[in-house]
Formats: C-alpha cells, structure tokens, sequence
C-alpha cells in the first residue's frame, strides 16, 4: 500500500510537470510547480498512512 501510495504521489508530480511544460511555462515555473504538487502528494502520502486504523484485539473472551 506504501508503494502505491508513493507510486500515485509521484505520477501527479510528473504530470503536472508535463503540463505546465507543455502550457508554455519556464522551466523554474515547472520545478515551482512540481515541487508544490510533491509537498502536497507527500502530505496526501502521509495522512493516508498516519490514519489507518489499527486492528484491536476481540477484547470480549
């Protein structure tokens, strides 16, 4: 799950990278871009796996 979640996180990077190339934008406005897409991708990253419940013990028996 790590690695698909890490695996997603970067594949928007790259594409909103390729984008911003392709609208015209200068090379500093795509890493300016890509780098904001990364910090939100890795936070995306985190949360997801921060807030997985963990499975609890049938405490009943």
């Amino acid at each position: 799950m790590i690695a698909a979640n890490l695996a997603f996180a970067f594949a928007i990077a790259v594409a909103v990278k390729v984008l911003f190339l392709f609208s015209g934008f200068a090379y500093w406005e795509c890493l300016t871009a890509y780098a904001v897409c990364g910090a939100f991708s890795m936070m995306a990253f985190a949360w997801a796996s921060l807030t997985e419940i963990p499975v609890r013990a049938d405490q009943r028996s």
